[in-house]
């Protein structure tokens, strides 16, 4: 039987989805507004007039579940929505239809921009901390009365925290547009500093904020997940090194994406970049090898870094520099994940002026790597 398509207050209707960058913000904004008033669906391949046009092969994959995860989480972090994609066909035409149930604890908000070009310009679809919801037809801002709603289903299941969180919101003037900020946890306070970084290359994480991160799965997490955030912490890490080797080995990048980011590095003008130099030579001679040699001649030529150009006379050649990462793994014969996060830990909360042995965090991390780059192949081997 033929269904009956139509744009109501629980259905939107798109001609087509191409799998751009507006088509995928469109795609979450809708879902997070249907999620937080109270479910709805999105009919792929309908009319605004409610007539059935199809999608094509290449739509409907990009449509499918793994997919649409995949574009919720580029945007929500770690927050869940309960989406289910269904596929329609009618006469030689396939509507994909993507529905989501009421979120148990809304609101869900945005973690990160929801950003697309137009005509070379950057342009926000929604950004950190905005919340939509349903009105009529369309998506919107939520605004206090909708929080007020919020507040009394949080009430009901008794969530002290959303509660406290939301009385805020709740008693604002009437009309207020609400923006919530990036939660409180390590996630969130690595979130806004993606922000802050995009706004200024030169606003890196400190060394503390690297081991703290480090100890969060949740932001182990978002670091494996979003580029944006796994740039963040690489630059940092490769200035503050006691990290480096474990998010590399956490990140796993492919061998484009480390020369990408060693590329840029002897231009950076933030103050520690001369501090990178070794390290941009090791993690070229384990990461990228074929990038070595442009890298150890860039730093040895340096007229601007001292740092640089002793790294470049220092290491001058691959195997000089896997030969002093050797002699740095020598102490221990093997590194599980567990021992690594052990050893970051005793850093956090050891005493004194040295908290934990940096010395056997970088031997722990660096063999953990080194056991990476053997298992995919990159040309390093202990």
């Amino acid at each position: 039987m033929t269904q009956a398509w139509g744009e109501h207050d629980r259905q939107e209707c798109k001609a087509g989805f191409d799998g751009g960058a507006l088509d995928k913000a469109r795609l979450v904004k809708e879902l997070v507004a249907f999620a937080n008033a109270g479910g709805g669906s999105i009919a792929y391949g309908v009319d605004d007039r409610g007539q059935v046009i199809g999608l094509d092969v290449r739509a409907q994959k990009l449509l499918d579940p793994a997919n649409v995860g995949n574009f919720l989480e580029a945007y929500l972090g770690q927050q869940r929505l309960p989406v289910t994609v269904e596929y329609h066909r009618e006469a030689q035409a396939v509507v994909v239809v993507v529905q989501v149930a009421a979120h148990p604890r809304p609101p869900v908000v945005f973690e990160r921009d929801g950003t697309y070009s137009d005509n070379g310009q950057q342009k926000f679809l929604f950004r950190p901390g905005d919340v939509f919801t349903r009105a009529s037809t369309k998506a919107c801002p939520a605004r206090s009365a909708d929080f007020d709603r919020w507040l009394t289903e949080a009430e009901r299941r008794g969530e002290r925290r959303m509660i406290e969180m939301m009385e805020v919101v709740a008693n604002r003037a009437p009309g207020y547009e609400v923006q919530v900020g990036p939660p409180d946890t390590e996630a969130g306070r690595l979130t806004a500093a993606v922000q802050a970084y995009g706004a200024d290359p030169t606003k890196l994480l400190d060394g503390d904020e690297l081991l703290q991160v480090s100890l969060d799965d949740e932001a182990v997490a978002l670091v494996a997940s979003d580029l944006a955030v796994r740039e963040l912490v690489f630059q940092s890490a490769l200035r503050k090194r006691a990290t480096l080797w474990w998010w590399l080995a956490e990140m796993n990048p492919e061998a484009s994406w480390i020369q990408q980011q060693l590329l840029v590095v002897p231009d950076a003008r933030d103050r520690d970049v001369s501090d990178s130099g070794r390290a941009v030579l090791e993690v070229a001679a384990t990461g990228c090898p074929g990038l070595f040699d442009q890298l150890q001649q860039t730093l040895q030529g340096s007229t601007k870094y001292k740092h640089f150009r002793d790294a470049g006379e220092g290491y001058p050649t691959r195997e000089t520099a896997l030969n002093a990462l050797r002699g740095r793994i020598a102490r221990v014969e093997g590194a599980s994940r567990l021992e690594v996060r052990d050893a970051i830990r005793a850093m956090v909360e050891g005493d004194g002026p040295r908290r934990g042995s940096l010395p056997l965090l970088t031997a722990l991390s660096l063999r953990r790597w080194a056991e990476v780059c053997a298992d995919g192949g990159r040309g390093w081997t202990l």
